[in-house]
């Protein structure tokens, strides 16, 4: 799944206490970076990006796993485990909705945002990434 292709590389999705950067695939609770799966992570975005409606079962695993072989039951423990990190059932709030024999939707209200150049540093700043170096004469000779 191709985050670029759905939302733009300085897109924020809002809901609730979190934030939600599809580019960087990174989910944040109030400044706090929330662990979660690559695949609960990748459900989320196809869930996020059509607040409000029902997305298939088949959809979701089609969007989320290719053409990989995968029982519903996966999909099921990695919306659990979605759940879990979002805080379903512990602070009152509702996120994901089940309708049985269709699908899941997500019922939270989504805020899009487009982050601002200090964010975007700010966010530069939390990664434990080295940051890259350019220099200039680096890839001439001799270097």
């Amino acid at each position: 799944m191709s985050a670029s292709t759905e939302f733009g590389t300085e897109t924020i999705l809002q809901f609730g206490r979190f934030r939600f950067y599809p580019y960087k695939r990174r989910l944040l609770q109030g400044e706090r970076p929330v662990r979660i799966g690559s695949r609960a992570l990748d459900i989320l975005q196809v869930l996020i990006a059509r607040p409000g409606e029902i997305i298939g079962k088949d959809a979701i695993i089609a969007r989320v796993w290719g053409a990989t072989v995968v029982e519903e039951i996966n999909l099921r423990v990695h919306i659990a485990a979605l759940r879990r990190a979002l805080g379903e059932g512990r602070t009152g709030e509702r996120y994901i909705a089940n309708v049985p024999l269709r699908g899941y939707g997500f019922v939270g209200v989504v805020e899009t945002l487009a982050a601002s150049p200090e964010t975007q540093f700010r966010e530069t700043q939390l990664s434990n990434l080295p940051v890259m170096l350019k220099t200039a004469g680096w890839n001439s000779p001799g270097h």
